[in-house]
């Protein structure tokens, strides 16, 4: 983060199995996630931000594979785990209005009980009428977002799958 920089584009990929309770969120060489900066590494490459079963408990964390590093974020009883497939219902989200992505009519949803409550006013989601994703931002709070803090993943859907993910991913 620079503050009053203009910010990065970056790619990657969410992969999600609620039923094996995991999730991968991978940001490709270029990123400038939060969650990987909290490694301390003073880097920005590729970082996967895993939340899956360990050791008996489960947790999120920041894997640098091409590093050969990594670090636990948090545990799931502090919300570091998979996204429920309801949580716009268990954080009651209130309908934001309508927003046109890359030519698809999407309904925004805002749940005001972010999980980074510090930082950030509501996660917002949005979707297309068929269900499939088309946005997740991060609503920051008015500090952040003056100093340039942005996090929004708009979603490709022509790789949108309800198929179980690979024990490989």
């Amino acid at each position: 983060l620079v503050p009053w920089h203009k910010g990065t584009n970056n790619k990657g990929s969410f992969h999600y199995d609620h039923e094996q309770a995991r999730q991968l969120w991978s940001h490709e060489d270029g990123q400038t996630n939060n969650w990987c900066q909290c490694a301390g590494l003073q880097t920005n490459a590729l970082c996967n931000l895993h939340s899956l079963e360990h050791n008996g408990t489960g947790g999120m964390f920041a894997v640098f594979p091409t590093l050969n590093q990594c670090c636990m974020i948090g545990d799931f009883a502090h919300g570091f785990g998979p996204i429920r497939p309801d949580w716009l219902v268990q954080t009651n989200a209130t309908f934001g209005g309508n927003k046109t992505v890359g030519g698809r009519n999407c309904a925004m949803w805002q749940s005001h009980h972010p999980g980074d409550w510090f930082m950030t006013k509501s996660d917002d989601w949005s979707q297309d009428e068929d269900g499939v994703p088309c946005v997740y931002e991060d609503h920051f709070r008015d500090l952040p977002h003056v100093l340039g803090m942005k996090h929004t993943l708009t979603f490709d859907p022509t790789t949108y799958s309800t198929e179980a993910e690979a024990d490989s991913i």
